[in-house]
């Protein structure tokens, strides 16, 4: 899994000195399955757990679009600086930024995508966002 989200994410992610590290310590497989659950759950949660008339419209599909950015952008960070860090190496903080702002991208875009398949199953939010 690792070399699998490595590949997708380095599509965007190019750091010559930080990919190396975060391959060696399998950052990338534990980051992408957590993006692939988060944006999934929250696709989800919108799409059948506030499945009701008063959640329709594009604002509050836009503030599950945030949680998704945030989520990943944070647990990005983190999970990389904590792994390396225990590693005993040690990257700039821009460096984590920078791979957590490229997996909360591709988040929100599997996210926009389930939107896209899953609002066909329900009632009220048929047509949220558009």
């Amino acid at each position: 899994m690792n070399s699998f989200f490595q590949a997708w994410l380095c599509l965007l992610f190019k750091s010559e000195t930080m990919t190396p590290d975060l391959e060696a310590n399998n950052v990338f497989g534990t980051i992408g399955i957590i993006m692939l659950i988060s944006s999934i759950l929250f696709a989800v949660i919108f799409y059948f757990l506030m499945d009701k008339s008063k959640f329709m419209g594009v604002i509050y599909w836009l503030l599950m679009l945030l949680g998704v950015f945030v989520v990943n952008l944070a647990q990005t960070f983190f999970l990389a600086k904590n792994a390396l860090y225990k590693a005993g190496v040690d990257h700039p903080a821009t460096g984590y930024l920078y791979l957590g702002f490229v997996v909360a991208l591709w988040a929100v875009v599997l996210y926009f995508i389930l939107s896209l398949i899953f609002k066909r199953f329900t009632t009220n939010l048929v047509r949220s966002p558009f």
